[in-house]
């Protein structure tokens, strides 16, 4: 009872099924071709060498494996079954007369069950370490499996270049933009230092506020000589109205009054050109002269970001 138990499990799920499978195989199954198609996606754009170029650092190192999974998902779609049909028309395809009952394609069905069929027979996988992508199509013709191989391929490549394309074109009119604000914001600097110039009547404060120091210094070896002068004069026994004595007086008393101008000239207590303190003038000009190399140094990053953007976007990607 056990053996035959047995003998008829075997039959019905052994040798039944195995002999349903070879009898299709060997006397109803149709030929299969299956074309294969390896081909790799590099979809980002060169690095900028050293360049800063902060929030357009995602833009530009795009990830390979993104790009590819978008190039497997793009394959299996309904975009790619649709593009196919309207240039191959791929129904007719898998509707041959070479094709046996068991694989044809039903024949009038919603797009929905051709993508679902479609899957089946295009088939993607992804090299997770190389990154290689491996394309197999299956039909019932070489000519037909090639056919589809030639554009899913194509599609996909088209679709890689308008994505790169376009990330290409963005960070060109980002840098482009950045250029521009640069550009302006050194035009400013530079009119705002003009205008400073214009105002104050000088060049530079701080050179013109170093010359007065030492003009300072020289006026204060003069008064000190005076004053030795005047000292020895004094001991000497001479009149306090002789000529000489008089003279001396009189040039330190120019040499003090004009040690005093320049010094209120220098300091918060004095009036300068336009009747403003030179010590306001020159915390004005160290102002403008820091926004004026702030804005070329900006520029100068923004040149070299448009130029190598110009550049990798004129390059095959």
């Amino acid at each position: 009872r056990v053996m035959h138990r047995l003998l008829r499990n075997i039959s019905l799920f052994v040798l039944l099924p195995t002999a349903a499978v070879g009898i299709y195989l060997f006397v109803f199954a149709a030929d299969q071709y299956v074309v294969e198609a390896r081909f790799a996606v590099r979809g980002e754009v060169e690095p900028m060498g050293n360049v800063q170029l902060g929030e357009f650092s995602s833009l530009i190192q795009k990830n390979n494996s993104q790009d590819s999974y978008i190039v497997q998902e793009y394959i299996q779609s309904q975009a790619m079954v649709e593009s196919a049909q309207k240039e191959l028309d791929i129904v007719r395809m898998f509707t041959r007369d070479e094709a046996d009952f068991w694989t044809r394609y039903p024949g009038d069905k919603p797009i929905e069950q051709l993508l679902k069929y479609w899957r089946k027979r295009v088939q993607v996988h992804i090299d997770l370490v190389s990154g290689v992508i491996t394309l197999t199509v299956q039909a019932f013709t070489p000519d037909d499996a090639l056919a589809i191989s030639r554009h899913v391929v194509a599609r996909a490549e088209a679709l890689i270049n308008a994505i790169s394309s376009r990330a290409q074109q963005d960070m060109l009119k980002h840098s482009q933009d950045d250029l521009a604000a640069s550009e302006e914001r050194m035009r400013k600097a530079h009119l705002a230092l003009r205008q400073f110039r214009n105002r104050w009547g000088i060049i530079d404060p701080a050179k013109s506020a170093e010359a007065t120091m030492t003009s300072l210094v020289s006026l204060r070896k003069d008064k000190i000589k005076a004053e030795n002068d005047l000292q020895v004069l004094r001991g000497s026994g001479l009149d306090e109205k002789s000529r000489s004595i008089q003279t001396i007086l009189a040039s330190l008393n120019a040499t003090n009054q004009q040690i005093k101008q320049l010094e209120e000239s220098l300091t918060s207590d004095g009036m300068a050109v336009g009747g403003r303190h030179v010590s306001d003038a020159i915390l004005e000009y160290e102002g403008l002269m820091v926004e004026r190399t702030i804005a070329e140094r900006l520029n100068e990053s923004a040149t070299t970001m448009f130029d190598r953007a110009r550049v990798a976007a004129n390059r095959q990607h």
